[in-house]
């Protein structure tokens, strides 16, 4: 709760990712690329790093981990296609993220040291996936692109249940 992380465009270059302290004073640059631009920064539950996706050369979107203090960020997430806006899993063993295996947008999972991806849900989950504050589920809305629902899925599997009728899409 001290400090703050967020995307901005404000060094004239492209969008980076910096930090400042929670009161928006001392902002600092945190990187510096890895790609054309860097996005939807999200702290570690110890705020030690910061997960934000980065849009490569090639068009791709992936996800990278970088130390909260700076440094050289290391890539997570390799696949093909994107993988975009992150969140932690409450121990900050785990990414959550968005990506598009060829059937809409699902939610996926990758350890938070680099390694194969889990896609955890099918059939179009959405952008944004986070844990429930008692991280027994997932929390996500399954339309992308319009207000609507937003479920649980159990994180040991099964059916996912509505926890909220309609939603602002990602506002939650």
């Amino acid at each position: 709760g001290r400090r703050i992380v967020f995307a901005s465009a404000r060094s004239g270059d492209a969008t980076e990712i910096w930090v400042a302290a929670s009161d928006g004073s001392n902002a600092q640059q945190l990187t510096h690329g890895p790609g054309r631009w860097q996005g939807s920064p999200r702290f570690s539950p110890d705020g030690r790093h910061v997960a934000f996706d980065s849009l490569s050369a090639q068009g791709n979107l992936h996800i990278w981990v970088i130390d909260s203090d700076g440094g050289s960020p290391r890539q997570i997430t390799r696949d093909a296609g994107d993988q975009n806006v992150s969140s932690w899993s409450h121990d900050g063993q785990w990414i959550y993220f968005s990506a598009n295996s060829g059937h809409g947008r699902d939610i996926w999972r990758v350890p938070a040291t680099g390694g194969r991806s889990e896609q955890l849900t099918r059939g179009g989950s959405g952008w944004f996936a986070c844990e429930s504050a008692d991280h027994k589920s997932l929390l996500y809305q399954p339309s992308s692109f319009r207000d609507g629902p937003v479920v649980a899925i159990p994180k040991t599997g099964g059916r996912a249940q509505q926890v909220v009728a309609c939603a602002r899409t990602g506002a939650f």
